[in-house]
């Protein structure tokens, strides 16, 4: 689906909404889907041989985010970046975050069913960093490495998991029971929300258009 001139959701991929953008520079690739999309992304990239991918960056570590990203750096030397509190998470070294009740019982199951490859991190970002055009905005709570990214001259927010979508493009609160500090996760919400954003697009749900909401469906994962 293209969204903006230089911007697609590769769809169909398992898992968190993964965005291609296309630069001067070299392509970018925004998160990697859950365990076992890489081979998939990566024939994505091969039907497009104009996009020579420069970076994955990953907006947080968890499972249905950095689930390719290993296969990704394999095949491709792509410039994997993430959040300076998340890296550890992508190494392997500690979980994502710690959750209690029903959905931290899930998180373990599925990392027990589906392992993502851990993977050294080649770049840190924070807050106030630029990268592909992009500004890093710090947005801790549904981890505390999540970051969004920001390109202000056409007001494109990529949110991550920090805001959300339903399937008709309707902006959602931060989901708690998937909150590692679900009152930050709610102050990081609203520091987006804060931005005069034309394009949403985030980690689950519908891209979205603030002046007119003419995107293709795309029902939420």
């Amino acid at each position: 689906m293209q969204i903006t001139e230089d911007i697609q959701l590769v769809e169909t991929i398992r898992g968190a909404n993964v965005y291609l953008i296309s630069t001067e520079d070299g392509s970018i690739l925004v998160d990697s889907g859950l365990p076992g999309s890489g081979a998939k992304l990566l024939r994505y990239l091969e039907e497009r041989p104009d996009e020579r991918l420069k970076y994955l960056i990953l907006t947080h570590a968890d499972l249905d985010h950095v689930g390719g990203a290993a296969a990704i750096k394999r095949a491709t030397g792509a410039t994997v970046a993430i959040g300076e509190e998340d890296a550890p998470a992508l190494a392997g070294e500690v979980p994502s975050k710690a959750l209690r009740g029903p959905m931290g019982l899930l998180f373990r199951v599925a990392g027990k069913v589906m392992r993502a490859e851990r993977l050294e991190t080649d770049r840190i970002l924070k807050d106030g960093d630029t990268i592909g055009g992009f500004t890093v905005i710090a947005v801790p709570g549904h981890t505390d490495g999540s970051l969004a990214l920001w390109r202000p001259h056409d007001r494109v927010l990529i949110s991550g998991d920090a805001l959300l979508t339903d399937r008709h493009g309707g902006e959602l609160a931060p989901r708690r029971s998937a909150a590692g500090d679900y009152a930050q996760a709610l102050q990081s919400a609203a520091l987006l929300r804060q931005l005069d954003y034309e394009y949403l697009l985030p980690g689950h749900g519908r891209p979205r258009v603030a002046s007119f909401n003419d995107l293709p469906s795309h029902d939420r994962r």
